[in-house]
């Protein structure tokens, strides 16, 4: 058998390599190991390569823009109009109540019709005085009145007109000799009340004070 010269068998070798390189190219002179060509992208985001060309990746999920899905958002109808809902002020008066006591009627006594009948004035209070009996005591009183401004008025029983003994007649009864209430002094009498009260002895000004007190219809 005959021996192949190693010298020739490494020229083929060599040969062969260097042909499989000026056919498939160099590494690192555009080609790769799987043979693929691959072409620089020239587009920047938010762009992306597709199909040759360029296309909008906005949000940058590796699809085209143009193909996904678009949600619209509709726009203000303007034949809608807003519904506006008026809230009335609720305004509460609450009133003042006034209460108004009730009125009390007091009925004057049959001696103030009757005094007021004689020509006297019923809220005025009387005293029956005599020379013999209460005359210091009358002087007293008047100024008393004039002071407090109550009115009085004087009967003097020594010497009494008719017009006196109707007036004492509302109290005491029909006017007679023996009708014996006509001598009482020094006594005060009170027409809006009926009532009728001698002056005993000691202060003028506090039994008078006392009496007028007596002499109303205020309770």
């Amino acid at each position: 058998m005959r021996l192949v010269n190693p010298l020739f068998l490494a020229s083929i070798i060599a040969l062969v390599s260097l042909a499989g390189c000026l056919c498939c190219g160099m590494p690192g002179s555009g080609g790769n190991e799987g043979g693929a060509i691959v072409t620089d992208s020239s587009c920047s985001r938010p762009y992306m390569d597709f199909e040759g060309d360029c296309c909008l990746d906005a949000n940058g999920n590796s699809i085209c823009d143009s193909p996904e899905a678009t949600t619209t958002i509709p726009k203000d109808d303007p034949t809608i109009k807003a519904t506006s809902t008026t809230v009335k002020a609720t305004t509460t008066t609450i009133k003042a109540t006034t209460t108004i006591p009730p009125t009390t009627t007091t009925l004057k006594s049959s001696v103030a019709a009757c005094v007021e009948k004689a020509g006297y004035a019923s809220d005025s209070i009387l005293f029956a005085y005599s020379n013999k009996c209460g005359a210091s005591e009358r002087t007293k009183l008047a100024n008393y009145g004039l002071r407090k401004g109550i009115d009085y008025q004087y009967i003097d029983i020594g010497i009494l007109s008719e017009k006196e003994k109707e007036i004492l007649g509302c109290f005491y009864g029909p006017y007679s000799e023996y009708n014996k209430k006509y001598q009482l002094c020094p006594m005060f009498l009170c027409p809006l009340t009926g009532g009728h009260e001698p002056l005993t002895h000691g202060s003028v000004t506090i039994k008078a004070a006392s009496f007028s007190k007596k002499c109303t219809l205020d309770e």
